[in-house]
């Protein structure tokens, strides 16, 4: 099944989901330019699936991909510049 998270980018800069098995839909909402935001990811699980919508671009080749291994962090740090993307760049597995 399809889970979708939104982040109300209105709400403050530090956000954190815990992503359950299968696919998650990653949703920006509500983007001011000018913001930093992180998102600290929770794999509870190592089958875990994330993708963006058309607001949140990651750099070509190098789209997130959960780690693979239960019970582990990500990061992922978005930057803005007007209200209709934001630009993400992840890292992966902090133990």
């Amino acid at each position: 099944s399809a889970n979708t998270a939104s982040m109300d980018c209105s709400l403050g800069n530090f956000f954190t989901l815990t992503l359950p098995a299968g696919a998650t839909r990653l949703e920006a909402t509500n983007i001011q330019p000018g913001e930093t935001l992180s998102l600290r990811i929770l794999n509870s699980t190592s089958a875990s699936q994330c993708t963006g919508s058309t607001s949140v671009k990651f750099p070509t080749g190098f789209t997130y991909t959960p780690t693979a291994i239960a019970n582990t962090t990500d990061i992922i740090t978005f930057l803005t510049f007007d209200t209709g993307s934001i630009y993400a760049v992840a890292a992966n597995y902090f133990a």
